[in-house]
């Protein structure tokens, strides 16, 4: 063992000496170890905290999430009858617990700000094993339909923020929307669900409206039950519901297993796809080192014949090079771990909204165990080819070898093989980043049927304390958007019951009266919908196309109006007028509703879908409590978000403050994860595209090199430059034309995984290959062609004497 060592230790000074004689070879490997190393850490700690490691909640394998699903197939929400029906009757799932999240007024310990709460059913916080780290959770006989005790338990960032961690918290009264709620619990700093800021008791009403779907379920599989059981029990539940009352007839059910809403699999899909990108570009820096290791040992050849002629086994030259290749991977995952965390904390700092459990995101053991198993693995692909063939060179033929430049023929073809590799590789993330970025561009210019530019908006809650009464509402409305629109620098204003681009929508059902027979209770199909004030469609450019829109003058209680977009008209009545039919909201039962417009289609939801139609309800008819305005100016009009807060501060004091966005920054939200995932596929390509010019490069340079003496001759015997560089082009061309070739093949193989996240545009792009492989073609052919005409520069007579 101590002999053992001893040679370990020798070999580790030998490989620093060699790196203190060759620094520009260390330094440029291992630069290229630690950004490939770096890389692929970097994102696998974000595929690990994300996508691979267990949800934090007991038996999270058997939590699932359960929507209801309409008689078309669109997966819904579920109302608070059903939801205590499957509750009661369900014995695949042991336990069923409701969410709905509803925005608030805090006016406790400061200035009124708005909050994020969350309604949830009793045992909800023992599904997800969490308890207070303050007080207590709710108790059954506070979640039941009129109880007395209006309660709340708060997050944890929520108590630091805003009670500054006030361990008297509890007992105490706080106000929302004008409401009292006590204090009987504080959660933990780890327990969070989306952006809740605090929990209050749902109370399920069994008397609400069946067809008025809100809830979130959630259940947890009972012991010897799987998913598919509990979806086919539900399933005959909601069956028995739909024939006992005919207006949730045709109604289903549908489980997914808890991770799959909290890691979308449009995320889980994208994350993926990086990984591999960065795992291609840390085999492209694998492919390149092996061929510059290759440089290296044809370098070394008399050090190892001589080593060899002193008596130097092959295991123990073998041994020596991989100790070198070790130390350097090693030094290179030090560096890659580094520049891991620094990339882990730019993330968590700057990251879009939308990346689920980024909070959990950190260089652990087991990222470092990562790291360290990348490192051997990579030593072990670039480092063992070329020392095992340094190791089977005899002592007299490296001996002979001194002075030639030339190298075995074996040894050539490999290298030319990894040369090819490196461009397929490159090739296939050039044409993944060509797709993606031009699927962005589509997305950003997505037509959304109105001019984003100088749009302002802000979201509104207005509290059940001030405006309980509907008219209250909306006179509110009525009061600010009048005196808004007399702000100079204001063309338009008005009021939408979505919050643009936030993944919120609302739909129900739409049947015309005509149809209300064959269709019946299950309603003709599903239609998105909005509650507008009169101002909203001038203050989004809607162009009217038929009839007309919404009044001031009309009346609450008069004619119940509707306004449709073209492709909602279209699809209710194709090939006629919308104006003047008639359609149930719905169910079938009460007065149908009337369209008095068409206007242009709108989208506020879903950028880069089709459209897929909205019915406008006038706001005096349905008022909302939480609204979105939105203020068209003239041009940039610097004075009106100053004068919108005092307007709003005049019209309710107890308000919270505003935060005005523009709409075009509210874009930039919803693009910005697509944008992060194109910029960093990009980013891997052009790498793995220098790389790959690098190691062409560096191979076409030595294969030049080494025929210096033929390429001299053929000058002696009357060959022209033009003639001689066309001829190593065409050996360079070769390689370049077959990595090109596979790489293009292996992309059309994999396109269907870029389909789910490409906007309107087939992973096959044609478009896409051509620029990606024109790019490739010719950064490879130039780093052809600069050595190529560097060794033709010589006289034949310098060639012909060698090195």
């Amino acid at each position: 063992m101590s002999a053992f060592f001893e040679w370990l230790n020798q070999d580790i000074r030998d490989a620093l000496r060699q790196f203190a004689a060759r620094p520009g070879f260390a330094l440029v490997a291992l630069l290229t170890l630690s950004l490939g190393i770096g890389a692929t850490t970097a994102i696998y700690s974000l595929l690990n905290a994300t996508v691979l490691a267990p949800l934090p909640y007991p038996d999270a394998e058997r939590l699932v999430r359960v929507q209801e699903r309409t008689p078309d197939g669109m997966m819904f929400s579920a109302s608070e009858p059903n939801y205590l029906d499957f509750r009661q009757r369900s014995r695949s799932l042991e336990l069923i617990v409701a969410l709905k999240q509803s925005s608030f007024s805090l006016r406790s310990g400061g200035e009124p700000i708005p909050a994020e709460g969350l309604a949830v059913s009793d045992g909800y916080f023992d599904l997800l094993g969490a308890q207070p780290v303050l007080g207590r959770a709710f108790v059954a006989e506070e979640d039941q339909p009129g109880a007395a005790a209006k309660v709340v338990v708060l997050s944890h960032q929520l108590w630091q923020q805003r009670f500054n961690g006030d361990a008297q918290i509890l007992g105490r009264d706080i106000d929302l929307d004008g409401t009292p709620y006590r204090v009987i619990g504080v959660m933990p700093a780890e327990f969070r669900w989306f952006e809740v800021s605090f929990w209050l008791p749902l109370a399920a009403d069994p008397n609400s409206d069946r067809g008025d779907h809100w809830l979130s379920l959630i259940g947890r599989l009972s012991v010897g039950s799987d998913i598919d059981q509990a979806q086919q029990e539900l399933a005959s539940i909601s069956a028995d519901i739909g024939r006992q009352f005919p207006s949730v007839a045709g109604w289903s059910v549908s489980l997914k297993p808890l991770h799959d809403w909290l890691v979308s699999p449009e995320y889980r899909q994208g994350i993926l796809v990086l990984f591999a990108a960065v795992a291609l570009l840390l085999g492209i820096a694998c492919l390149n080192l092996a061929n510059l290791w290759f440089i290296r040992s044809h370098a070394s050849r008399a050090e190892i014949g001589i080593r060899s002629a002193l008596g130097a086994s092959r295991r123990r030259i073998l041994c020596q090079w991989m100790v070198e290749v070790l130390l350097l991977s090693g030094l290179g995952a030090l560096l890659g771990a580094v520049l891991a965390g620094v990339a882990i904390d730019l993330l968590k700092h700057h990251a879009p909204s939308g990346i689920p459990r980024l909070e959990t995101l950190s260089v652990d053991a087991n990222v470092l165990l990562f790291a360290a198993g990348t490192a051997l693995i990579t030593a072990l692909l670039f480092g063992l080819a070329p020392a095992w063939h340094a190791a089977r060179t005899e002592a007299a033929v490296s001996l002979q070898l001194e002075g030639r430049s030339g190298m075995p023929r074996g040894q050539g073809k490999l290298r030319d093989l990894l040369v090819v590799g490196q461009i397929a590789i490159s090739a296939l993330l050039l044409v993944g980043a060509g797709i993606l970025g031009r699927s962005f561009l589509e997305l950003k210019a997505s037509d959304l049927g109105f001019d984003p530019e100088h749009l302002l908006t802000l979201d509104l809650q207005l509290g059940e304390q001030n405006y309980a009464e509907p008219w209250q509402k909306v006179v509110f409305f009525h009061r600010l958007t009048e005196r808004l629109d007399a702000i100079p620098g204001v063309v338009a204003s008005g009021a939408s019951a979505v919050r643009p681009f936030s993944g919120n929508d609302m739909v129900n059902d739409v049947t015309p009266v005509e149809r209300a027979a064959e269709t019946g209770s299950a309603g003709y199909m599903q239609l998105r919908w909005r509650a507008a004030t009169p101002g909203f469609f001038a203050a989004a450019g809607l162009p009217l196309m038929q009839g007309r829109t919404f009044s001031a003058e009309d009346p609450w209680n008069g004619p119940r109006n509707v306004v449709l977009s073209a492709t909602a008209a279209e699809k209710l009545w194709p090939g006629q007028s919308a104006v003047g039919q008639r359609l149930y909201w719905g169910g079938i039962d009460g007065d149908p509703l009337n369209v008095i417009g068409v206007v242009g289609d709108f989208e506020d939801v879903n950028l880069g879908q089709p459209a897929s139609g909205v019915m406008f309800i006038p706001y005096n008819q349905l008022p909302w409590p939480s609204m979105s305005l939105w203020v068209r100016t003239r041009g940039e009009a610097s004075n009106v978000p100053s004068e919108l807060r005092e307007l709003l501060r005049t019209l309710d004091a107890e308000m919270p403050a505003a935060t005005i966005v523009s709409l075009q920054d509210r874009l930039d939200v919803a693009v910005a994860a697509p944008r992060l995932r194109t910029l960093l596929l990009l980013g891997f390509a052009t790498s793995a595209l220098l790389l790959a010019a690098l190691g062409v490069y560096a191979v076409m340079a030595f294969n030049f090199a080494s025929r210096r003496r033929e390429l001299g001759l053929r000058l002696a015997l009357g060959a022209t430059p033009a003639v001689l560089q066309r001829m190593l082009m065409q050996g360079g061309g070769r390689l370049i034309a077959w990595g090109s070739v596979l790489g293009g093949l292996g992309a059309w193989t994999l396109s269907h995984t870029l389909s789910s996240l490409v906007q309107h545009r087939s992973a096959e792009d044609l478009w896409a290959y051509a620029l990606a492989l024109l790019a490739l073609g010719s950064i490879a052919a130039l780093a052809v062609l600069i050595p190529a005409r560097r060794v033709l520069r010589q006289s034949p007579l310098e060639s012909i004497r060698g090195d």
